[in-house]
This record gives C-alpha cells, sequence and structure tokens, in this order.
C-alpha cells in the first residue's frame, strides 16, 4: 500500500478518505459467487475542488487478505460534474461493511452510508510526486504480484480538450514517506532466479521507463535507455546463496547491442506491457 508516514508534504494525507455503496444487485449474475454488481462513489482527495470517482464496478468478497475489492470502471467527477475520464481499477480496496460471509449479502442499512477508510491506505489520492507543480493522480490495487499493493500513477491535464488522464506507470509497493520523488523503482517476481526490475525517471514531468532488468533460470540481463534505443549494459549469471547472491560471468556491453523497442521486444521476449 501506499507508506504516508514521514511525508514532507502532509496536507493531502490528513484528509478524509471514503466511499459510500448506492446501489448493489444482491443476486450474483455470473459463476463467482463470491461477486456482486455495485455502484459507488469513492472520494479522490488532495485538492482544494472535490473529486470523486463514480460508476458501476464487481465487488468481490473474501478475496486475497481484503475483504472487500472492486473492479471496474469509475468516472472522474470534479464538483458534481463528469469530467469525461474513466479509471479503470483491479482490486481497489473497499474499507468493509457488514456482509453474510454465506451467501455475501450486504446489510442494507449500510446503502448511502458514508464508509471512512481508517488505515494508512487510500484507494485514490492526488499529490505532486514527481514535484513538477502539478498534481499526479494515484489509485491502489492490492493483492498483486506476491500479494503486495500496486500504486498506479496518471498525468491530470484539465484543460486539454483530449484525454486528460495520461501515461500510466504501475508501481509495485510505492513508498511516498519522501518526495519529490525523480526515479522510482518497481520489482516483480516470476519465482526464484525469475524476476524483473523496472526503473522509471521523471523527464520534463513525465515518468518515462529508463532501465529494466529481466532474470529467467537465474540469467540476468540489464538495460538502459539510450537515444530511443534499448542497450543491453551487463549480463551475469545469479549463484544463490543461503543469504546472499554471487554473480558470475560477468559481461558489460558498450552499444554493440542496442535496438529501437520493437526490435527489443522481438530479440528479448519482454513483456510488451512494461513498455508502452
Amino acid at each position: 500500500m501506499v507508506t504516508f508516514l514521514g511525508c514532507t508534504n502532509i496536507s493531502w494525507a490528513m484528509e478524509e478518505s471514503y466511499w459510500r455503496l448506492l446501489k448493489i444487485i444482491d443476486k450474483s449474475t455470473n459463476e463467482e459467487g463470491n461477486k456482486r454488481k455495485a455502484f459507488i462513489k469513492v472520494s479522490v482527495p488532495g485538492k482544494s475542488n472535490n473529486f470523486y470517482a463514480l460508476g458501476w464496478v464487481d465487488i468481490h468478497f473474501n478475496d486475497c487478505p481484503f475483504e472487500m475489492m472492486a473492479n471496474g470502471d469509475l468516472k472522474l467527477i470534479k464538483e458534481g460534474k463528469n469530467t469525461g475520464e474513466l479509471i479503470k481499477v483491479k482490486n481497489l480496496p473497499l474499507e468493509s461493511i457488514e456482509f453474510d460471509n454465506t451467501n455475501f449479502k450486504i446489510n442494507q442499512s449500510f446503502i448511502g452510508k458514508k464508509i471512512n477508510y481508517k488505515g494508512e491506505i487510500k484507494p485514490f489520492i492526488w499529490i505532486d510526486i514527481d514535484g513538477d507543480g502539478v498534481d499526479e493522480l494515484i489509485y491502489s490495487s492490492v493483492c498483486g504480484n506476491r500479494f503486495s499493493t500496486h500504486n498506479t500513477i496518471l498525468e491530470y491535464d484539465e484543460y486539454v480538450n483530449t484525454k486528460k488522464l495520461t501515461n500510466p506507470v504501475e508501481i509495485r509497493d510505492l513508498d511516498l514517506s519522501q518526495i519529490p520523488k525523480l526515479e522510482l523503482t518497481s520489482y516483480s517476481s516470476g519465482g526464484a532466479c525469475h524476476n524483473n526490475t523496472q526503473t522509471f525517471s521523471s523527464i520534463n514531468g513525465k515518468y518515462v521507463l529508463t532501465k529494466y532488468s529481466y532474470q529467467e533460470d537465474c540469467f540476468t540481463q540489464e538495460f538502459e535507455l539510450v537515444d530511443d534505443k534499448w542497450c543491453l549494459k551487463k549480463s551475469y549469471q545469479v549463484e544463490q546463496k543461503r543469504e546472499y547472491n554471487i554473480e558470475n560471468n560477468i559481461k558489460f556491453y558498450t552499444d554493440e547491442k542496442c535496438y529501437f523497442t520493437d526490435e527489443f521486444l522481438l530479440n528479448y521476449k519482454a513483456d510488451k506491457g512494461h513498455f508502452q
């Protein structure tokens, strides 16, 4: 989840974060008995204007360690007016309310009530994470890789006539205890000796993927973005010890293995989703 303690700018962290259940379809309409269709409203604190997210979602009960999560598309609303932006949320955490663990029916007395988030987690926040003077929208997604919390960072420009929310960057275990952050690193594990690491740098007010490494069967390759090309900089074989790892057969490269993105994805079978 997002870490708030010790943040250098905590005015937004002190704002109230809440959600409301406005409508719910109690009868399951799909094969998953622990899923219900619901219409919800979720606060988006951090700005002087009143923002919230609104829409129909699927509420999942008792998945992962969280009792309630939401998946679906939410409209971003400012001062009661639709901004025209949709936020696709996955495993958005909902502060739990009373429901029946057998048939997953929610106590109707909670319909319309404001449900305040009690812990540090905030499903949505506005914050200038990169220090460029413009707030980014960040939303949380729980139960991700290795049950960790992921956060998606979105640039927001309310004055453009085209899409206002752009440049989504997903970070695992985002720490906002010290901002601004000119560099963000996200680690993803696929098991022992199978993982990848992404490093994003703030360039001209936007986070750009600038370093990427992946490990398969303990063989690691590290790439850097150089003049619009992905260049292999280092490769090595990892030998795992009980308390530490050893890098064997280390090789360094200059510019002999540089590729444009499409060629890089083809040659190294990297996940295209990391390079949008």
